[in-house]
């Protein structure tokens, strides 16, 4: 394998970091066809404390709609470990707290009377460069902590 020339790498590495910003923004702020773009075709997320996974960009967008599209949501991300694997893969480790609030006629799915949630935890992040754009090609979501009240 031939070795990536640093400066090459290190664009690569804040394409990626854009990437992520990208993704907990356009959720936040509810840029439903923007945060579908973020995705390879072919790409997965699993929730491991929620135990479910869907897979494809079309689904990806769906199903994050679907289960936060009338939710109050920031995410706050940092502390990103980044892996170029070479010129169009990459792995990516990203710590996260986030903050939920659901209105009154959205039920959180695990408890109805749970009404704001607070969470810590890590993403694992794949990542495919397609057409000369860095995109999401698998996402393992992992929280460590959830308080909910």
């Amino acid at each position: 394998m031939t070795e990536l020339d640093p400066l090459v790498r290190l664009l690569a590495i804040e394409d990626l970091r854009v990437l992520r910003a990208q993704y907990w923004r356009f959720v936040d702020t509810k840029a439903w066809d923007e945060f579908g773009e973020l995705f390879t075709p072919t790409c997965y997320f699993t929730n491991h404390e929620s135990d479910y996974t869907f897979a494809g960009k079309d689904q990806m967008r769906d199903q994050i709609r679907g289960i936060l599209g009338e939710v109050f949501t920031f995410h706050a991300g940092h502390q990103s470990e980044i892996t170029i694997l070479d010129a169009s893969h990459a792995r990516g480790i990203w710590a996260i707290s986030d903050y939920l609030v659901f209105p009154e006629h959205v039920e959180y799915p695990a408890d109805p009377l749970i009404k704001t949630v607070r969470s810590v935890g890590y993403y694992f992040d794949t990542y495919e460069k397609v057409d000369d754009r860095w995109l999401f090609a698998g996402i393992d979501f992992h929280r460590m902590r959830t308080d909910k009240f």
